[in-house]
């Protein structure tokens, strides 16, 4: 039996509030740790909530091999990905495939191939998600409100 989860139907604040952050939980080493947001995911065979972090310098969408069972998914459904980024540490992530999902957040939907990692314990979105998803504005990198930038011209020489 496929699991029904409804789509987020608010987004008015984010799942997991910063914390209160003062001069002295600087001084003490804290910081605030990013925000998360709870999304809708569908593959073919199910759907599910899950809660994710955006990430505004992610080239893919990630997530570990517990989504799969989430999704009542197994690794031989994944479609092969040679996709191999360096993590932060500098090793090469090496993954179990990519799974093509749809994402919903509100009214607002967003597909995109999520890749599956053994060793990620966290769903994270890709820039190119975030923005399908209105998480991010529409003209990012550019700044809300910049003016376009003029089209270049090529000049042939003379």
């Amino acid at each position: 039996m496929a699991l029904q989860a409804e789509p987020p139907t608010e987004y008015t604040e984010v799942d997991t509030p910063p914390p209160e952050v003062n001069a002295s939980t600087i001084a003490s080493g804290g910081f605030e740790p990013a925000p998360t947001i709870t999304v809708a995911l569908s593959s073919l065979n199910s759907q599910t909530s899950v809660k994710v972090l955006p990430d505004s310098g992610a080239d893919i969408s990630v997530a570990g091999a517990a989504l799969l069972q989430a999704l009542q998914e197994i690794p031989d459904n994944l479609i092969p990905s040679g996709v191999v980024p360096r993590a932060v540490n500098g090793t090469f992530m090496h993954p179990i495939g990519k799974l093509p999902v749809t994402m919903t957040l509100c009214s607002t939907t967003h597909s995109e191939d999520l890749h599956i990692y053994p060793d990620v314990n966290r769903v994270l979105l890709s820039w190119k998600a975030a923005r399908g998803l209105n998480i991010l504005p529409q003209c990012y990198p550019r700044p809300v409100g910049a003016p376009p930038t003029p089209p270049t011209t090529l000049v042939a020489p003379v």
